[in-house]
């Protein structure tokens, strides 16, 4: 199986967290998932996954665990789900030649970290608005649009 290291929220009550489980859920049967589980303290939980708290690389992101992980795990895919912002403190460390996808929740104009995620093999936004909104900050990477949770016959823009 193909290794995955997923970062984002994990074993939390975060809407963050239930995207990440809801993914996983499909993932982990094809997949050797490993989780950097931001909001994750280490208490036991009931996943079929390992995850990892974030917080003992010592930023509640685990910024400071990435390169460790990946040099232990050995992902054959990084896939980090947060916000640009975020996502770029990401890319500024880690040092691999691993492709790194992230899958963002854009929802407003003026994004200023788009141009810092150039080194992503591939963005994924939520909706159409996001990716159009990524594309005017200067990503200039590969995007795609992958909607999650949304009933769009009770919720549209």
């Amino acid at each position: 199986m193909k290794k995955l290291l997923w970062i984002g929220d994990a074993v939390s009550q975060t809407g963050f967290a239930r995207v990440t489980h809801s993914v996983l859920k499909h993932l982990h049967t094809q997949w050797d998932v490993h989780v950097l589980g931001i909001n994750y303290s280490g208490d036991p939980h009931t996943y079929p996954y390992k995850i990892f708290p974030a917080i003992l690389g010592g930023d509640v992101w685990g910024v400071g665990r990435v390169m460790p992980l990946i040099k232990n795990i050995k992902p054959d895919v990084i896939l980090i789900l947060n916000d640009p912002w975020n996502v770029a403190q990401y890319l500024q460390v880690i040092e691999s030649r691993v492709p790194i996808v992230a899958y963002l929740p854009v929802d407003a104009p003026n994004q200023m970290a788009a141009r810092s995620l150039n080194t992503l093999q591939r963005g994924i936004a939520y909706t159409q608005f996001g990716r159009k909104q990524l594309l005017l900050g200067g990503y200039s990477g590969r995007c795609d649009v992958v909607p999650h949770g949304v009933d769009t016959a009770v919720y549209n823009p």
